[in-house]
């Protein structure tokens, strides 16, 4: 049985230690989202009350009354996809890493079975 190179391991510990790096960063940013979500709940609530208040007024007036809220809402669902976005990305490109080296496995170790370097990568990922 071949033994996979330290090269192919180092890859795949890199890959993994991203990974987990990068979900720990999105771990620490859900404080910060949930300010926001709870911004958005709040406006939303005083919103409904309002148009509760006022249905006698047509739909375009509320919008024109209700629109600096509206924006406010928009703001905050922006800034939540703008902190997540980069590690969206970075998971992606994680995933793709991933699925090339597993590729390049399979074409360098063609006498390795799927769960033989599996065994071995994992094995590695543990020290």
């Amino acid at each position: 049985m071949s033994k996979i190179h330290q090269r192919y391991i180092d890859e795949a510990i890199r890959i993994r230690e991203t990974y987990l790096q990068t979900i720990e960063d999105i771990s620490k940013l859900e404080s910060n989202v949930d300010v926001y979500k709870k911004d958005i709940e709040d406006l939303m609530e005083k919103n409904s009350k309002y148009i509760e208040k006022n249905k006698s007024k047509g739909l375009e007036q509320i919008k024109k009354e209700l629109n600096e809220e509206l924006l406010e809402i928009d703001a905050n669902i922006t800034r939540i996809s703008s902190k997540f976005e980069p590690m969206f990305k970075v998971i992606e490109k994680l995933d793709k890493d991933s699925k090339e080296l597993y590729v390049t496995l399979k074409e360098k170790y063609t006498d390795l079975s799927e769960v033989e370097i599996q065994e071995q990568i994992f094995k590695s990922l543990k020290r």
